[in-house]
């Protein structure tokens, strides 16, 4: 039994190894600054940011994919996601607009509870 475990991992071994993948990211749409998601989760719920057109978009995911709510009007000028990361049930998404980092604090139910440049110094 011993034995028959070790060769199945040996063999097993380069498959996870491996990277593999899942799908290769697209632009959709006729906007050259579409960009590819952003994902975070906090255990229960998912955020997923992305770019389209000149405008970031949030949208909160449960467990099974489907969309529970999405935070509209994040930036009222052009903007691009750089990063998203969950704490507690909220998430921050982070954003530039301008040369200026600012962050959104969305919470689960796409409510966006602040939102303000982050400022450094």
């Amino acid at each position: 039994m011993l034995r028959s475990g070790c060769l199945l991992l040996i063999l097993t071994l380069p498959l996870i190894a491996q990277e593999i993948p899942i799908a290769t990211p697209t632009a959709t749409g006729s906007s050259e600054y579409n960009t590819g998601p952003l994902v975070a989760t906090s255990g229960s719920t998912y955020a997923v940011a992305w770019q389209e057109g000149a405008r970031p978009r949030v949208a909160i995911l449960d467990r099974s994919g489907h969309e529970i709510a999405r935070a509209t009007q994040i930036a009222d000028q052009q903007a691009f996601p750089q990063d998203i990361a969950s704490f507690g049930s909220d998430y921050i998404f982070i954003y530039e607009t301008s040369n200026l980092l600012n962050a959104a604090i969305i919470a689960a139910d796409g409510t966006i509870r602040a939102n303000q440049p982050i400022l450094f110094g």
